[in-house]
């Protein structure tokens, strides 16, 4: 009954597209707010490779990109003792599929967005002003793909719980947070949930009705989705078997799934080989291999309590309806009795996802986000279906409106209900500043740039400059360099001081600060706690700033008491994060170098011993702590490595 939905009324899809057209907007509005992060930019640089060769590469610049741990030696080159996990034999990438790659690499052609030559002297070649662009030509993609995924899940509820709960699916995926912060990503994020759901559409399709275009469009849900993220498909997949036996009782079903094989065969196959994808996916180490099992299959539920226990009660709640058909009510048994075989189709999908994700994620990609988004089609249509299927036990005639209610409640109580984005700057201002003090730099032929990772693809992508990462880089290689480097280290920088402390500071002491004067005494605060930081690691370090006056001495402690509360909480975060255990972090430093070196002896390569500790020795440091980095500038190679270079040369 469930699955011969009736059409919509003509004001029953209007409404549809208002609820689409409200969701779609709100992303809209985020979608600018904010600069690219770390793993968006590379993905842009990924599409940007596109425009330039036809298909994603391994190198952009000149440079070969890394964007991921470093397990793989490089032995026979000068300057990389690493090459990239993420890029096959073949020079191509395979950690991630493509489709989302070549859409963003669309839209970035589409709005003006090139590739960046290279240029025997490097300059910046974009402005703070182009910043808004390039950050929207990445996103743009994000925006379509969420119109399809509310569609999906729209349909999936009518088709899984009925007309109120389709409504209820719908209006959970268009405000909730989560899901419009995974909207706007330039990421493969919205185009995931898409086509996952597609493909959960198009199984209960496949299972209800079972004619020949089902199995058609499965096979086309199915090859998008492989050609998005890999592992879902894969889940979408085992799915279509687990669940194959129920198809049997349709006609012609052995050519139908052939049909269907043969698509996501066709599809998928020739990419597989021609990558080298085999090759490059087993040598990559999994998270099975740091886990505590069976201990850590329960730490994604025990993180997220709230969510877990609303799934597990419809689930009770659908298993005791059949236990106690004869028993109870039939207006208490019927909603969930009737939609059993949803609840449980989801519940195995939900299941097989989890154990997919904990078994063959690898270590570096074993964050409980993403595992949140394999997750998000199966868990929000459980919701949904739950709370529609609770109204109706109360109200059954406005059951769909009092589900709806109760969702936005539940979202706005536990501060999940999206809302318009703070305006353009507060994410962006600290790039912009850090462009526009590139852009004053002038950079000899020969200079080298590097970043720590992985914002070396921030900072490449909205300069324009050659950046490189510095982690796979040989120490010898950068003690040695004749010509400059130049090193943006992004780091810790102690929180901005309170205005209301700064204020009661100089009522103390019979002083009336103005507005210029409480930015100065914040910024000598924030450098005077950051020279301590730094004093000891670099040759000259800038700017020269006088100590604050002593009557600012409870601002300076209280910006050292919130840094040190800060670097406790980080520490406490990061102790329960996979790829960290065992060891501590408590910085930024600690975290990447931890992150990329995990493999690969990483007490060796940290702290003191980081691979540029020396050069950064030898030259003139810049803090910006309202950018977050120090900015390194090392004209000549460290006098040691020098002479030991001559000595070599000599013999």
């Amino acid at each position: 009954m469930l699955n011969n939905v009736r059409p919509l009324t003509r004001r029953e899809l209007t409404l549809l597209l208002l609820i689409v057209f409200a969701g779609v907007g709100l992303r809209a509005v985020h979608m600018p707010q904010t600069r690219l992060w770390v793993d968006e930019a590379e993905s842009a640089i990924n599409a940007l490779t596109i425009l330039e060769h036809g298909y994603p590469v391994d190198t952009y610049q000149g440079l070969p990109k890394y964007e991921n741990v470093l397990i793989r030696p490089w032995e026979d080159h000068p300057e990389y003792e690493f090459r990239d996990v993420s890029y096959s034999s073949r020079g191509v990438p395979v950690y991630h599929a493509w489709l989302p790659m070549y859409a963003m690499a669309g839209s970035m052609k589409a709005m003006g967005v090139r590739p960046d030559p290279v240029h025997e002297t490097p300059r910046v070649l974009h402005s703070a002003d182009d910043m808004r662009l390039r950050t929207v030509a990445a996103r743009l993609p994000g925006l379509v793909f969420s119109a399809v995924f509310l569609f999906c899940m729209f349909q999936l509820g009518r088709r899984m719980g009925g007309e109120a709960a389709g409504w209820a699916a719908l209006v959970i995926c268009a405000f909730a947070a989560t899901n419009v912060y995974l909207g706007v990503q330039a990421r493969y994020y919205s185009a995931t949930l898409a086509f996952t759901a597609m493909s959960l559409l198009c199984l209960w399709l496949v299972l209800h009705r079972g004619r020949w275009r089902d199995f058609a469009l499965a096979g086309l849900a199915l090859s998008l989705l492989f050609h998005t993220h890999i592992l879902s498909a894969f889940i979408a997949a085992v799915m279509f078997a687990v669940t194959s036996p129920w198809m049997l009782r349709h006609e012609r079903v052995l050519a139908k799934l052939v049909l269907c094989g043969g698509m996501l065969t066709v599809a998928a196959l020739p990419w597989i080989v021609l990558t080298d994808f085999l090759g490059t996916a087993t040598g990559l180490p999994r998270a099975r291999e740091l886990m505590d099992l069976p201990r850590d299959l329960f730490a994604f539920p025990l993180d997220r309590p709230l969510v877990f226990s609303v799934l597990m009660f419809g689930l009770l709640a659908a298993v005791a309806s059949w236990l106690l058909r004869h028993r109870l009510p039939l207006r208490f048994l019927e909603p969930f009795h009737r939609s059993m075989p949803a609840y449980m189709l989801l519940a195995v999908w939900s299941v097989t996802a989890y154990l997919a994700f904990t078994l063959l994620i690898p270590a570096a990609s074993y964050f409980t986000q993403r595992l949140s988004l394999m997750l998000q089609v199966p868990v929000f249509l459980l919701m949904a279906m739950v709370f529609v299927h609770m109204a109706a036990m109360i109200v059954p005639r406005y059951a769909g409106l009092l589900a709806c209610a109760g969702l936005l409640l539940l979202l706005a109580t536990t501060d999940r209900l999206a809302l318009p984005h703070e305006a353009w700057g507060k994410n962006s201002g600290p790039m912009a500043a850090l462009v526009n003090r590139l852009s004053l730099e002038t950079f000899e032929p020969g200079t080298r740039i590097y970043s720590t990772p992985n914002s070396h693809f921030v900072v490449a992508y909205y300069t324009g400059l050659p950046v490189q990462s510095v982690a796979p880089v040989r120490r010898s290689f950068l003690n040695e360099y004749d010509g400059p480097i130049v090193l943006v280290e992004f780091t810790d920088v102690p929180p901005r001081p309170r205005e209301r402390v700064l204020e009661r500071d100089a009522e103390s002491a019979g002083r009336s600060l103005s507005s210029d004067e409480i930015d100065q005494a914040i910024r000598q605060i924030q450098i005077h706690l950051m020279r301590d930081q730094w004093a000891s690691r670099v040759g000259e370090l800038g700017p020269q700033l006088d100590p604050p006056p002593e009557w600012l001495n409870a601002s300076v402690e209280d910006v050292r008491r919130r840094w040190d509360l800060n670097i406790r909480r980080d520490t406490r975060r990061y102790s329960h994060v996979l790829v960290f255990r065992g060891y501590t972090v408590r910085h930024y430093p600690d975290w990447w170098q931890t992150f990329f070196y995990r493999f690969v002896e990483p007490e060796q390569r940290m702290g003191e011993n980081v691979n540029y500790a020396e050069r950064i020795r030898h030259g003139r440091s810049i803090m910006m702590p309202h950018v977050g980095c120090v900015l390194h500038l090392a004209d000549q190679p460290v006098p040691e490595a020098r002479l030991a270079a001559d000595d070599v040369n000599d013999e």
